[in-house]
């Protein structure tokens, strides 16, 4: 009785740890950035990189729980991730955060999305350039990414 017992509480821990751990699914972006430095006229070439969380609860996340008992059950389908849908936001999601910082005088290079783990947090988005990690650009200022118009 007491093993039963024993054995109950730890079906409960872990379905209740897969039914938490279950609810997100966080992608990255990574892109080669090129643009232009306006002072030097200069082209310049840097790593852009953006992470986005998606809730993937609800039913996928509910069946997870009844089945992961049995060799993960339904749990496998998150291997499944991230879906065409997710990826086509996720570039949106970041060519609207590069417009935001560069402008629109910036070339997407190279592209590419990846799941990179199951849990939930904000967005961020940074540039690598010389080994250096930069929310934005040093040499490009408010004024440039977005001019007066005449």
């Amino acid at each position: 009785m007491r093993l039963v017992k024993q054995i109950q509480k730890i079906l409960s821990f872990l379905i209740i740890f897969i039914l938490v751990s279950c609810s997100h699914v966080r992608l990255k972006y990574e892109a080669q950035v090129s643009t232009v430095d306006p002072k030097t006229r200069e082209e310049k070439k840097s790593d852009y990189v953006y992470y986005k969380s998606y809730e993937v609860g609800g039913l996928n996340q509910f069946i997870c729980g009844l089945t992961a008992v049995i060799w993960g059950g339904w749990c496998w389908s998150y291997l499944g991730y991230p879906t065409e849908q997710m990826k086509e936001d996720l570039k949106y999601a970041a060519e609207d955060d590069l417009f935001h910082k560069l402008g629109k005088h910036h070339f997407v290079e190279e592209m590419e999305v990846t799941r990179h783990g199951y849990y939930e947090d904000g967005d961020l988005s940074y540039f690598i350039m010389d080994g250096k990690e930069y929310k934005q650009l040093p040499f490009i200022t408010t004024y440039q990414r977005f001019p007066a118009s005449h």
